[in-house]
């Protein structure tokens, strides 16, 4: 078995993480499900080997070190697996759902045409509740009742864009563009934090947001 630490979150006295188990010789040579690279290398420029994107997520509980569930999914296109990649996978969780995303990088060029998708489970019992194209460029993050997959807004509860109303229509919730962006993202209820050249801090809420620079 291998642990990503990066898919290592807590809720609500639970511990979840996404491991790789050894897969069946019939499930490598039967599988349906799609590779999760294609003739792709990583930044040392070392081939990545194609074979199922399926992990196991569990969720241990925290004080006696039980199982609570496990769940097998297929985890194409949401966040890679591979060490020295971009949009190596990660997890969140909040208000009882738990989101597997890539964490990408704003800056360069992108290169790859496959999409960027989000997988939501329940920290209940693990139950898929939806994946969604979000097409992030940084880490995702969680907020309200909001994922932020830089720059659009999903429901976290159904994984549909968020929509804002402006004068008679209605238009996607986007958060504005960065120039730069060193580190990650972060945020409260209703506030996001970041870099953009400097410091950054904007309110979701449409209220008074602004600049550090220093």
């Amino acid at each position: 078995k291998e642990i990503r630490d990066t898919t290592v979150a807590y809720d609500d006295g639970r511990l979840f993480f996404v491991e790789k188990r050894a897969l069946p010789a019939e499930v490598l040579r039967q599988s349906p499900v799609q590779p999760e690279s294609e003739a792709r290398t990583d930044r040392r420029g070392q081939p990545i080997v194609n074979e199922p994107y399926l992990r196991t997520v569990t969720a241990v509980d925290a004080e006696s070190g039980k199982v609570v569930w496990e769940q097998s999914v297929d985890l194409s296109q949401c966040g890679r697996w591979d060490k020295g990649t971009w949009g190596l996978l990660h997890a969140m969780c909040k208000d009882d759902v738990l989101v597997l995303a890539g964490a990408y990088t704003i800056y360069g060029r992108r290169t790859d045409k496959t999409p960027r998708r989000a997988m939501a489970l329940s920290t209940k019992d693990g139950v898929p509740l939806w994946t969604s194209v979000v097409e992030n460029r940084s880490r995702p993050i969680l907020l309200s009742q909001a994922l932020l997959a830089e720059p659009a807004f999903f429901d976290l509860k159904t994984g549909k864009e968020l929509l804002k109303t402006q004068g008679n229509r209605q238009r996607p919730w986007m958060m504005l563009p960065r120039s730069g962006g060193c580190g990650t993202l972060s945020a409260s209820e209703s506030m996001v934090f970041g870099r953009g050249g400097y410091t950054i801090w904007r309110n979701i809420d449409g209220g008074p947001s602004g600049s550090f620079v220093g």
